[in-house]
């Protein structure tokens, strides 16, 4: 009776840890993916800004207005100081 005791138990722990592996797979697959989509979210804000002050830079010099002075901005709008 022992020896099925014990074969039971070395099986249940064995796929406890398979259970254990693949949970730890699955999170490392998920945070690398939320990762990049932060990164992407973050280029995408970026993009977005640089379109606005292009517009925005454009539509002073078709109406004959001074343009900025030339400044470097970050990705939150903020000038960047260099």
């Amino acid at each position: 009776m022992s020896i099925r005791t014990t074969s039971k138990t070395q099986l249940f722990l064995l796929e406890f840890l398979v259970v254990i592996v693949m949970l730890a797979l699955a999170s490392t697959v998920s945070l690398g993916l939320f990762a990049k989509s932060h990164d992407a979210s973050n280029h995408s804000r970026a993009l977005t800004y640089g379109v606005i002050l292009a517009t925005e830079a454009a539509d002073r010099f078709t109406s004959g207005q001074e343009l900025p002075p030339k400044a470097n901005y970050g990705a939150d709008g903020e000038v960047a100081v260099n």
